[in-house]
């Protein structure tokens, strides 16, 4: 037995070994496991890095970090709503906003109130609406519809546990939260004036329908607002972007849409023309109808009255090179009357106009 008893301490101490050796690996597995996920990814906004929070392979951001990157409150178009049951953020993206228009301020830089208890969240960039989201009374909104990134392209890592909430700060640093990320106001793309702008009204190519950019990497997504003389793609074509009228409050006004602008994709059609917007310039194609059509001069609507959905105010040049004062409205293309009047803008068709009247040339 005296023999024996070594051989068995020696055995014991062994598998005491392996387990701290075991216990160790696990550690070290562990520790490199959430250091890999941390490092995963890191988003910036207008190449400001801001934090985000994952869940169940999802990624969402703070409303109060986007207004810090180059958006405005608008505590005008905001605010309570519905007697009182729906509190209402807007935001804009700050160059695009006419903040003078009408008079109207109510902006501010930052400052993203808690949602109050027992009100429903809506949110609103650049005049549409997206998803609201909210972690505790936080508002948030998702990464994919923000920024139009294709759905589960920011995929949850296998080393992480899906069904945590984590929030990722500025450097990548990680904390696993009690509270759950819920959606309180489905997306349904509705404007400022609740009326329905579907993907297809103006068909954006280089942006998400609020006006943002993506570019993914590897281990990091920037974000990037489109700003004042930016170029916009759409399925019309491609422009420089001036301003965004949305709402009632910002809205375009229908008497200076028919005072200030002519609706040219109706005069071409009326004439059998068709135009292209290409690199910012206005192309009109086509052999024409010789005949003259009457553009009914505008009326007397008031002032209250606004175009229901978003107007983009857009530059386009026409075949010699001037700019061109525009309108976009889904489909449609305004041209400032000054424009009309003095540009000669079917001239190559041959086509005058001359106090609400097109007409061919003699």
């Amino acid at each position: 037995m005296s023999k024996k008893q070594p051989e068995g301490k020696k055995f014991m101490k062994k598998n005491i070994l392996l387990v701290l050796i075991l216990g160790a690996a696990i550690i070290v597995c562990n520790y490199f496991r959430f250091f890999k996920f941390k490092q995963d990814y890191s988003f910036s906004l207008n190449q400001t890095k801001i934090p985000y929070v994952l869940q169940e392979e999802k990624v969402y951001l703070f409303l109060e970090d986007i207004l810090e990157n180059g958006f405005v409150l608008d505590t005008v178009s905001g605010g309570y709503k519905e007697n009182d049951t729906v509190y209402r953020y807007v935001l804009w993206t700050d160059s695009l906003l006419e903040d003078s228009y009408l008079g109207f301020i109510g902006i501010e830089k930052t400052g993203i109130d808690k949602v109050p208890t027992g009100t429903k969240g809506e949110i609103y960039i650049n005049g549409l609406q997206i998803g609201c989201y909210l972690l505790g009374e936080k508002p948030m909104v998702s990464l994919e519809e923000f920024s139009d990134l294709p759905k589960g392209a920011i995929k949850n890592r296998k080393e992480a546990d899906s069904q945590m909430t984590i929030l990722f700060d500025e450097e990548g640093t990680q904390t696993v939260l009690d509270d759950k990320v819920i959606q309180t106001a489905q997306i349904v793309h509705l404007t400022l004036d609740g009326g329905l702008e579907n993907k297809e009204t103006f068909g954006f190519q280089n942006c998400s329908p609020y006006l943002v950019t993506n570019e993914e990497k590897k281990t990091s997504v920037s974000l990037q607002t489109l700003e004042t003389g930016d170029t916009l793609k759409t399925k019309k074509g491609e422009f420089p972007l001036k301003k965004v009228f949305a709402g009632e409050i910002r809205g375009m006004r229908l008497i200076g849409l028919m005072e200030e602008y002519m609706n040219f994709s109706k005069v071409l059609d009326a004439l059998k023309l068709s135009a292209r917007l290409e690199n910012g310039d206005l192309y009109i194609s086509g052999r024409g109808e010789k005949r003259t059509i009457y553009v009914q001069e505008p009326e007397p609507l008031g002032t209250l009255h606004y175009y229901k959905g978003r107007v983009f105010k857009i530059v386009l040049k026409d075949q010699n090179g001037n700019d061109l004062d525009c309108l976009l409205t889904g489909d449609t293309l305004y041209i400032g009357m000054e424009d009309v009047k003095t540009k000669n803008l079917l001239g190559e068709k041959g086509f005058v106009y001359d106090n609400y009247k097109w007409y061919p040339m003699p």
